[in-house]
C-alpha cells in the first residue's frame, strides 16, 4: 500500500500520508521521523493502511496468512511476489499454479533440481 492507492475497504477514498507530528525535515536532515512514520490514511473513510489485511496479490482484504514468497520461499519463473506479506490462501495457490503451468517441463525440472542442491 502507498499514497494514491485506492481504498479497498470504502473503494471511493486513497490513501494519504497524514503527519502525526511536525515535520523537521527543513531543518537540514531529511527525511525526519515525523515524515518517515506518517501513517498512510484513507481520505474518504479514515481507514488506517496498516489496519487492513490485505492481499498481496489481489489487494483485497481478508488475507488469511503470511506469504510464503516474502518469507524465503522458491518461486517458479514468471511467478508474480506479493506486494505485502499477507495473502490469501486461494490467491497465492493460484497464483503458483498459473506459473507452473506456465513453464515448460525442461524448465520445471531445472527448477525442482536446483531447490533440492539448496
Amino acid at each position: 500500500m502507498e499514497e494514491g492507492s485506492p481504498c479497498p475497504a470504502c473503494k471511493e477514498g486513497v490513501f494519504e500520508t497524514t503527519l502525526q507530528e511536525p515535520c523537521t525535515c527543513h531543518l537540514g536532515h531529511p527525511p525526519c521521523g515525523a515524515c518517515v512514520n506518517a501513517p498512510l490514511v484513507c481520505n474518504g473513510c479514515g481507514e488506517h493502511a496498516n489496519d487492513l489485511d490485505l492481499c498481496g496479490l489481489c489487494g483485497e482484504p481478508g488475507a488469511d496468512k503470511m506469504s510464503l514468497l516474502r518469507h524465503g520461499g522458491v518461486a517458479w519463473p514468471g511467478e508474480r511476489i506479493p506486494d505485502g506479506l499477507l495473502v490469501h490462501s486461494d490467491c497465492e495457490r493460484a497464483e503458483t499454479e498459473r506459473a507452473f503451468l506456465a513453464c515448460p517441463q525442461t524448465v520445471r525440472d531445472a527448477v525442482l533440481k536446483g531447490a533440492r542442491r539448496g
